[in-house]
């Protein structure tokens, strides 16, 4: 130890590599430090500080001190050269203590970074380490360090950069791809592609592989298992994988067998493979210890109709439930589409074409307010004919459209609906002056009968059924509303209570689907377009699902849906402890609220858990069966913090194809934007648009340009068979089981299958024909209506418009790996197809 003595206090200093020291005397030196009471009582005094914890030394004229002490230690009076070299003395081991120090706690950190993926969730304690170490050494960063100490310092300050954490990631996944790299290689028959060997060495803990139509995402999923093993991140028995059906998970079994064969033999443990709803069994079973039994009500639709049928007949018979059906069907049966909205005819006609109104007697009619015009008689037992021939002559072309449209044949008299408001304006496409004046030449015309003019302001105020009354009063009419009971007589003879039936069950379905509770229930009605119309539908519903329950509970039973909702209760209250630590889900953009509810609360049992899902926003197509796509495109809202990242190469479809389909699917800025480039590379179009005019028949394309197409395809074979798949919205656009046959055995160079486009989800041919590009409720878009509680208890509708139905053709679309045939109609042809040839995409068009 050196040693000098401090004057005037007299008191002692000294050093050695570890720690400055001082004393009332130079034996005391390095002693016990003394306390304070004993350096007032005998006058004696040691202590000491680590060089750690000591501020850098400073140099005076004469002296050489440590600030910031807690006492002003100084070493003054000294020549020069005496407190240089002082100074230096202290100052080297001041600095070599912090250099050690710094050196090991960064070394330390370091390891921590780059020894694994390092997770946002990780990355603060991370940060704080780091400014701990730099506020420690503060300092330093004054001095000439030593290239180590300088290199570890300046890498703990690029940890205060923003994208640090980016870094450090991207360095990891670099290192281990790098090191798999022969994993990758052999995995598959083709090398895995570089986006597809990231997307496997991702471990956050929420991963989201963006995939394309046929870019391999199977094998991404087949790529991360075989990682999770390799590099020890996961057991086999920590692995679970998750598909949507049956089919899936054998398949994605396959998979993993013939890619991984050592997860296979008998004494090894293996990944789970399992569908959403055996995995929602096997939880219920682990923590009852018995299996329960599936209800036949889940087995066929035809079993749970039955008993809603069942159950609507028992509630029938109270007047309350009674009053309400009918009060349901004679204001809430259609939505309020309001005619003043179009701006064009066609527009209007082709909204009301698609509702397909029909009157309580089931009488097709043309508007809202005809169709309540229709049930007010019919429920006051007002005999009437619809759309009966005018008795006299048309003095005018005009006057055809101001013909009254109901006629009271017992009374002799007429109710015409007129569609001008309270200021006698009309539809925008109408003049409001000549039709005024057309329905008042028809009403004068010499002979003409009574006509009652009722008027579209009315209907929207909701007066129509109290201004009929006092019409038919002042002409001194009578009329005797029918009992309930013969109402319900009529509208079961009719098939209306049975179609009531239907949409109930439907209805059911939903909300069982969904899981509600109370307050979530509350809040989807709320957002609700017609919240009223979805109000009254539900009143009706609940003693049927009230009973639906009654039977299960009965039986002991258990539907689908029970499968979801139990095990979501189950892992929730913790009666369930997840084995698995690596959760992989296929086809993501499917999931369902309920579905994600249960993969979060799995990972979230355990910190390491990481859920990795492999999904496609593009060919997200099934909301209505509960699908929620803003699971995917705002996946970390819902999963907490993420790693997002998107394959880039189809080895399907060529560039030409692809160019026509990511252009149209991502018209919708809501879709998320991703690169998405063609293996194969050809010149010119390969989507050909033929125009059709329709035969007579219900969406059926002609027969013979389809045979004509499909012998086009046959003679250009050049190396049978070649794949050929027509595709249609509704399967009553294809052709049927024998007409394939036909033309299979009149084309042996083709293999010719018909699915619907949702169907088709995960197939392809080297050839597409799509059918049915038609405008209409069962065209492309269809334009059925969602009825707005089924709206409410599905997930969210987007806001563009027919979001969905475009990534349907887009699904169609990319189907094909070399050529795309769309038959369109031309009298009725789909919004989409108008919007490809107005948009300039390169098409080419036959028959225009």
């Amino acid at each position: 130890m050196h040693a000098v003595r401090l004057r005037p206090s007299g008191l002692w200093i000294g050093w050695d590599s570890q720690n400055l020291y001082w004393a009332s005397s130079r034996e005391l030196l390095g002693s016990t430090p003394a306390t304070s009471r004993q350096a007032l009582t005998s006058g004696l005094f040691a202590d000491q500080h680590p060089w750690l914890q000591i501020p850098a030394p400073e140099l005076g004229w004469l002296s050489v001190h440590l600030p910031q002490t807690r006492l002003p230690y100084r070493v003054g009076w000294l020549w020069p050269w005496q407190a240089w070299g002082l100074y230096r003395r202290w100052h080297r081991l001041w600095l070599l203590a912090h250099s050690r120090a710094l050196l090991h706690q960064t070394r330390q950190l370091q390891a921590q970074c780059r020894g694994r993926y390092l997770r946002q969730a990780q990355w603060p304690s991370i940060r704080q380490q780091a400014d701990a170490i730099l506020n420690t050494h503060h300092q330093l960063g004054d001095q000439a360090l030593a290239k180590p100490v300088a290199t570890a310092w300046q890498w703990l300050l690029k940890l205060q950069q923003p994208t640090a954490l980016q870094r450090l990631q991207q360095s990891y996944c670099r290192r281990m791809v790098r090191r798999y790299a022969p994993l990758f290689d052999t995995l598959e028959q083709h090398p895995l592609t570089v986006r597809q060997r990231e997307a496997c060495v991702l471990d956050e803990a929420a991963n989201l592989v963006l995939a394309g139509a046929g870019s391999g995402k199977t094998s991404v999923l087949a790529g991360r298992v075989a990682y999770l093993l390799a590099s020890g991140l996961a057991q086999p028995q920590e692995i679970l994988l998750l598909a949507f059906g049956k089919q899936a998970a054998d398949e994605m079994r396959e998979r993993i067998a013939s890619r991984l064969p050592e997860t296979q033999e008998a004494s090894a443990p293996s990944p789970e493979i399992s569908t959403f709803h055996a995995l929602g069994l096997a939880i219920i079973q682990a923590v009852e210890g018995k299996r329960p039994a599936l209800s036949p009500l889940a087995e066929g639709s035809g079993a749970r109709l039955s008993l809603v049928q069942d159950a609507f007949e028992v509630a029938l018979q109270d007047p309350n439930y009674r009053s309400r059906v009918l009060e349901y069907l004679r204001r809430y049966l259609y939505p309020r589409t309001d005619p003043m909205q179009f701006t064009e005819r066609a527009g209007n006609l082709g909204k009301l074409a698609a509702e397909e109104l029909k009157s309580l007697k089931g009488e097709t009619m043309y508007s809202l307010a005809e169709v309540q015009i229709g049930n007010w008689l019919f429920r006051q037992g007002i005999e009437y004919c619809y759309q009966h021939p005018w008795p006299l002559p048309l003095k005018h072309s005009s006057h055809q459209e101001v013909l009254p449209q109901f006629f009271l044949p017992e009374p002799g008299i007429w109710i015409r609906h007129l569609t001008l408001d309270r200021r006698g304006k009309a539809l925008p496409w109408q003049d409001a002056t000549a039709y005024q004046a057309a329905a008042v030449a028809l009403s004068q015309t010499g002979g003409a009968p009574v006509i009652i003019d009722t008027y579209y302001w009315q209907w929207q105020s909701n007066r129509l059924e109290k201004v009929l009354p006092k019409e038919l009063e002042q002409r001194q009419i009578p009329w005797q509303p029918l009992p309930e009971e013969a109402v319900l007589a009529t509208l079961r003879e009719w098939g209306r209570l049975q179609e009531l039936v239907e949409q109930l069950n439907e209805m059911l379905g939903y909300y069982k689907a969904g899981c509600f509770d109370s307050a979530r229930l509350k809040q989807q009605l709320a957002q609700s377009t017609e919240p009223a119309r979805a109000k009254a539908a539900l009143v009706l519903l609940r003693p049927l699902f009230e009973r639906y329950q009654q039977e299960l509970k009965r039986t002991r039973s258990m539907d689908f849906d029970d499968m979801i909702g139990l095990a979501i209760e189950h892992v929730a209250n913790g009666r369930f402890i997840s084995p698995w630590r690596q959760i992989l889900v296929d086809e993501f953009q499917d999931i369902s609220e309920p579905r994600a509810r249960l993969l979060r609360l799995l990972r979230d049992q355990h910190p390491e858990s990481a859920l990795f899902c492999v999904g496609d926003d593009w060919q997200a197509i099934y909301r209505f069966t509960g699908a929620d796509l803003s699971l995917t495109t705002e996946f970390a809202n819902y999963f907490g913090p993420a790693a997002i990242t998107a394959l880039d190469k189809t080895f399907r479809f060529n560039n030409a194809i692809g160019e026509v389909a990511n252009r149209f699917v991502q018209a919708n800025p809501a879709q998320l934007r991703k690169p998405l480039a063609s293996l194969q590379q050809v010149e010119g179009a390969r989507v050909t648009l033929h125009w059709l005019d329709k035969n007579a028949g219900r969406g059926v394309e002609p027969a013979a340009s389809l045979e004509t197409l499909l012998g086009q395809m046959a003679r250009s074979v050049t190396t049978p068979p070649t794949s050929v798949l027509l595709l249609a919205r509704f399967r009553f656009s294809l052709p049927d089981a024998a007409q394939l046959q036909r033309w299979q055995q009149q084309f042996p160079q083709l293999s010719i299958e018909a699915m619907t486009l949702h169907g088709a989800k995960g197939r392809e041919a080297d050839q597409v024909i799509l059918c049915g590009l038609e405008s209409g409720r069962h065209g492309l878009p269809s334009e059925k209506e969602t009825h707005p509680l089924i709206a409410a208890l599905l997930p969210k509708a987007e806001v563009f418009a027919h979001a969905e139905e475009r990534r349907l053709l887009y699904v169609g679309l990319t189907r094909a790996r070399q050529q795309v045939f769309l038959l369109a109609d031309r009298a009725r042809p789909s919004p989409f197809v108008q919007e490809l040839l107005t948009e300039g995409y390169r098409l080419d068009v036959v028959g225009a």
